[in-house]
């Protein structure tokens, strides 16, 4: 018997393509054994880890088609809406056997650049959360869209790195407000919010397209 899965909001599909160094969009969905997205304490850039069968793709193995630094992007249809949730770049590209049967991914979006830097900042007593985040991503030239609590502030010295000042920032809101955030990088954009996905799993029946045979 086959079926094919209908999206919906508390389950949606999930689908994951790339676009390698040759323009070439490469999609994945019916080979992906695993996918998982999280973000990790301290960290900006979100983490996206895939394994893929190393199957023949046309003329080509995957594992030849698809290379660190080519571009993934990753939607999730609801039912209702196809939205894109992660978007970013491979930057390790491993193997679960020596067969090389199975290609393992590790994907961080565009914060992982700016997670890796280092700055120094004094703001006086009475800033704001968001007027700090706007100040310091309009010297980084980032976009940022602020849809979290913003808390009042005592005099505040920020140094190291800048993944560190940012969820250092919103760990004091979540202890006031006790509220949980989320960082995302959304393009080249930056979205602070309280709410989204956080370590989610996905197994092969999220993934769009994917048809079971029983």
């Amino acid at each position: 018997m086959d079926y094919v899965r209908v999206a919906s909001k508390s389950s949606p599909i999930y689908s994951i393509h790339f676009l390698n160094s040759d323009k070439l969009d490469v999609f994945v969905d019916a080979v992906t054994t695993d996918l998982k997205l999280t973000e990790n304490k301290n960290e900006l850039a979100q983490k996206v880890t895939i394994s893929l069968v190393n199957c023949m793709n046309g003329e080509y193995l995957l594992s030849e088609l698809i290379n660190v630094c080519d571009r993934v992007f990753i939607y999730a249809n609801d039912g209702e809406e196809c939205r894109e949730v992660f978007r970013g770049y491979i930057w390790r590209k491993n193997y679960q056997n020596k067969q090389k049967k199975i290609i393992s991914l590790t994907c961080y979006d565009n914060l992982i650049y700016l997670q890796n830097s280092e700055d120094s900042y004094y703001y006086p007593a009475g800033w704001k959360t968001v007027d700090i985040f706007n100040d310091i991503c309009s010297k980084w030239g980032i976009e940022i869209v602020y849809n979290y609590k913003s808390i009042e502030h005592k005099k505040l010295p920020l140094s190291g790195k800048i993944s560190t000042m940012f969820t250092d920032l919103l760990d004091r809101v979540k202890k006031k407000t006790g509220i949980k955030y989320l960082v995302i990088g959304c393009g080249s954009n930056l979205l602070i919010t309280d709410n989204g996905f956080k370590g989610v799993v996905i197994s092969t029946a999220n993934l769009m397209g994917i048809s079971v045979t029983v």
